[in-house]
């Protein structure tokens, strides 16, 4: 009786062994699309940091061309005011 149990368990861990690799593949399958997803909004968020970059980039460069206009008016309101004091007429 003893045999006979033994041949059914190997029996039972036979049909058992396609059914877990079976299992092992979808759960690699599940880990892959899982890796896969992650990588894509890896992705996305580092396009998103490079649109922000160059948002920040270009107000900077908005911010200095301001700044440089408001110096070029100063400058231009002190010529203009030299040459319109005493004696400028």
């Amino acid at each position: 009786m003893s045999c006979q149990r033994t041949r059914s368990s190997a029996w039972r861990l036979a049909e058992a062994e396609p059914a877990a690799a079976e299992v092992e593949a979808a759960q690699g399958q599940a880990a892959a699309r899982t890796v896969a997803s992650e990588a894509e909004a890896m992705r996305a968020v580092t396009a998103r940091q490079k649109l922000v970059a160059k948002s920040l980039e270009a107000l900077s460069r908005e911010a200095a061309a301001a700044k440089e206009r408001k110096d070029l008016e100063r400058m231009i309101e002190g010529l203009a005011g030299r040459a319109a004091g005493p004696g400028g007429d």
